[in-house]
C-alpha cells in the first residue's frame, strides 16, 4: 500500500528528539488554524482531496514451500525468521504502488536547484517510463499521465513543500524530510533490477 498524502507526516519526519505528546500536537495553533483552513476550503469549493492511495496484493507465500526451499531441515520448527523476514520484505516492496507525489518528490530531491514545469515533468515522465519498463506498477489516475505528474505537484504545492515562482519549482529547505519519507517509498525501485513478474 502507498499513499500521496500520509496525515501524521510532518510528525513522522521529526526527529526523535522534537516529538510530542500527541494531546499537545492537537492542542497546538498550528492544528487550529488546520481545521479552520481545511472548512474554508470545503465551503468555498476549492478543497482537495488528499490524493491518492493504492493497494497491490502479491502472491501468497507458503510457509511450508518457503522453508523446503530455504532452510536445511523443512520439518524442524523455525525458531530464527530473519531470513523469511527479508525475504517477505523484498516481495512487499516489488509490488509497492508508484503514485504521483513519490514520483514528484523524487525528481524533485534528485534535482535540488529550481527546475522548470516542462523540465520537472518531463524527468517525472522519464522516471515513470522507467519504473514501467522495469515491471513496477505505477498508478495513473484518470490514465492520464499528465494528470497525474498535475496531481504530485498540486499536492505538494498547496502544503508549500513546493514552492512555484516565475514558472520555477523549488523545495522548502524546511521541508525536505517530507520530500524524502515520499521519495522513500519508491527509492528502492530505482537502480535495481527488473520486478519478478
Amino acid at each position: 500500500i502507498n499513499y500521496d498524502r500520509v496525515m501524521e507526516d510532518r510528525t513522522l519526519t521529526l526527529p526523535k528528539t522534537a516529538k510530542r505528546k500527541p494531546g499537545k500536537i492537537i492542542s497546538t495553533y498550528k492544528f487550529f488554524r488546520f481545521a479552520v483552513k481545511n472548512m474554508m476550503q470545503a465551503l468555498s469549493g476549492k478543497r482537495y482531496r488528499n490524493g491518492y492511495a493504492c493497494v497491490n496484493f502479491g502472491e501468497p507465500v507458503s510457509l511450508t514451500e518457503w522453508q523446503a526451499q530455504n532452510t536445511t531441515d523443512p520439518s524442524a520448527p523455525l525458531t530464527d525468521v530473519s531470513a523469511l523476514a527479508e525475504d517477505l520484505q523484498q516481495r512487499i516492496g516489488q509490488i509497492i504502488p508508484v503514485l504521483p507525489v513519490a514520483l514528484v518528490s523524487t525528481v524533485v530531491l534528485k534535482n535540488r536547484s529550481a527546475i522548470s514545469g516542462f523540465e520537472l515533468r518531463n524527468a517525472v515522465f522519464n522516471l515513470l517510463q522507467l519504473l514501467e519498463q522495469k515491471g513496477y506498477r505505477a498508478y495513473i489516475p484518470r490514465g492520464d499521465r499528465e494528470y497525474a505528474v498535475t496531481v504530485g505537484i498540486r499536492m505538494l504545492t498547496l502544503r508549500r513543500i513546493l514552492t512555484e515562482n516565475d514558472g520555477l519549482y523549488t523545495a522548502n529547505a524546511n521541508d525536505l524530510p517530507i520530500l524524502r519519507y515520499y521519495a522513500n517509498s519508491i527509492s528502492h525501485l530505482i537502480d535495481t533490477s527488473p520486478a519478478t513478474p
